[in-house]
């Protein structure tokens, strides 16, 4: 790929990119065997009723149960911009707060996506520096044993209309201790960490108008099968709209543009009459089943004003099937309207146990049902696809309730309780599943009308734990087996006793 800049304009070539990153294989349908459990999915012929790249979640217990109000993560701050990032058993949550000047970084932890510790301060601005002012926006990734920070630097001195937005980079080897990156690839030369500008042909970057230097909100992901990195940030496309765009690096420190979004651009009707207005923060990109789901926050959409009846959501996204980007708008990436939530902004995506896509949400207005309580908080959902490519939201978020689909197939035993049908035979927990599972003696075996759990049978006798259908019978004229019967099997036969006299065997026969 080329880039030419010349004096007194830009001029750019495209560069187009086919990406497959992620995680995903593309033309996932075609597969036979998605989840890999050796059935073939019904949809392709075969008796595999759950033959997916997600799990599928446990619904209608007390303890999994989606009617369940949703979990709330409440920060001492201000949480809207954020970013995830797992260490282990901990979830890492980076965030900034709380004016447009002074902004920095803070750091929660949490054990559970349930709690969150109180926050450390991770860097903020830096004095006399191209980001001087503030720090927002931040989002963490790894790679070969260090985790990349990148950010939005902020340098105010000319005004709030007149000022620089650059996208800045920062590492670490622990999630605590961070430092700038040792670049400067920016037009102002002062200080360490500025990686891209957002200075291209399809932007108003650098072009002396107000609001004209906008790049910020830096979203990051690995472009593997490319061996290439893709950054999605927020820019000005006109002097009315902004978009989503994209640069691509191979070192994450050198970065080049490639194009915008149009599609994050649109200011016209949109799918199902939906309404833009023209803004396009918090991009975010995740994916499924072989198509890139890109979103963004439209806070200026009509359709999510305070005033608005039945609004919609300020969370916007299109999809596309390939991270193509280019200078005359990424036609392969297609608007598709807006997200199931209203009220929610800065829209944030993890992947865990690599089948659950957990949606963490910043509260924005009345709309969300959480509202004035948990304002700028974030609330934690579960996303559910469709077979469309389309998805909704739940409220469950718990692991423990999840089934993965490699566990569903008739090759399983019924698994009693979890409101599943595990074995694929059109039924959920039958025949033997009536209630909560009953061990009264501790043998492992539950009482007749209480078996919730996969058992092989009934336990004929729940106070003795000598009696179950794992023992075996002896003659005693008990049914110790719980198979109905008493003495089976030929357990009391006639045994011979022998005395013995010293000039030969006497045998005696008793009948014991």
């Amino acid at each position: 790929m080329m880039f030419l800049r010349t004096r007194g304009g830009k001029t750019g070539f495209i560069l187009s990119m086919t990406v497959l990153g992620l995680g995903l294989l593309s033309g996932a349908s075609a597969i036979l065997d998605i989840d890999t459990d050796g059935y073939v999915g019904v949809l392709q012929g075969g008796d595999d009723c759950v033959d997916q790249t997600h799990a599928v979640f446990m619904n209608g217990t007390p303890e999994c149960d989606d009617g369940q109000p949703p979990v709330y993560l409440n920060g001492q701050y201000d949480i809207v911009d954020h970013a995830w990032v797992a260490d282990g058993t901990t979830y890492h949550l980076y965030s900034s707060c709380c004016t447009i000047s002074n902004t920095v970084i803070y750091r929660y932890t949490s054990t559970d996506l349930r709690t969150l510790s109180a926050p450390t301060t991770v860097f903020g601005p830096n004095p006399g520096a191209w980001d001087h002012s503030s720090i927002w926006a931040p989002y963490v990734i790894e790679h070969a044993g260090v985790y990349y920070l990148f950010y939005t630097g902020v340098d105010l001195r000319l005004g709030e209309a007149d000022q620089y937005q650059r996208i800045g980079l920062a590492t670490s080897t622990d999630l605590v201790t961070w430092t700038r990156a040792p670049v400067n690839n920016c037009s102002d030369p002062n200080g360490d960490g500025c990686v891209y500008e957002c200075d291209e042909p399809w932007t108003t970057w650098g072009d002396g108008g107000d609001f004209d230097n906008q790049c910020r909100d830096p979203m990051v992901v690995r472009d593997e099968a490319n061996g290439r990195w893709v950054l999605f940030a927020t820019t000005r496309h006109n002097a009315s709209t902004q978009a989503v765009a994209v640069a691509t690096s191979t070192d994450l420190l050198n970065w080049t543009g490639t194009g915008y979004i149009e599609a994050s651009a649109r200011v016209s009707t949109g799918v199902l009459g939906q309404l833009t207005g023209g803004v396009a923060e918090n991009p975010f990109v995740t994916a499924h089943d072989g198509t890139f789901y890109l979103s963004w926050t439209d806070y200026w959409d009509t359709e999510d004003f305070w005033y608005t009846t039945n609004p919609r959501t300020a969370v916007q996204y299109a999809t596309s099937t390939t991270l193509d980007a280019d200078p005359t708008g990424s036609a392969n990436w297609t608007y598709r309207g807006y997200t199931p939530d209203p009220g929610v902004n800065g829209s944030e995506v993890q992947v865990l146990s690599g089948d659950t896509w957990i949606l963490t949400q910043s509260i924005m207005s009345g709309y969300s049902g959480a509202w004035p309580e948990q304002r700028r908080n974030l609330r934690v959902k579960r996303i559910e696809w469709n077979g469309d490519g389309t998805y909704t939201t739940e409220n469950n978020t718990d692991l423990a309730c999840r089934v993965p689909s490699a566990a569903i197939n008739p090759g399983v035993p019924e698994q009693c309780g979890d409101s599943v049908d595990n074995d694929c035979d059109a039924g959920v927990d039958e025949p033997m599943c009536v209630g909560v599972c009953a061990d009264a003696d501790g043998d492992g075996y539950g009482t007749s009308g209480t078996l919730s759990c996969s058992q092989p049978a009934l336990d004929c006798n729940d106070a003795n734990p000598s009696i179950n259908p794992g023992v075996t019978e002896i003659c005693d004229t008990i049914d110790n087996n719980c198979d109905g019967r008493v003495n089976e099997g030929n357990v009391c036969r006639r045994r011979r006793v022998f005395q013995w006299i010293s000039d030969g065997q006497i045998e005696i026969a008793k009948k014991l």
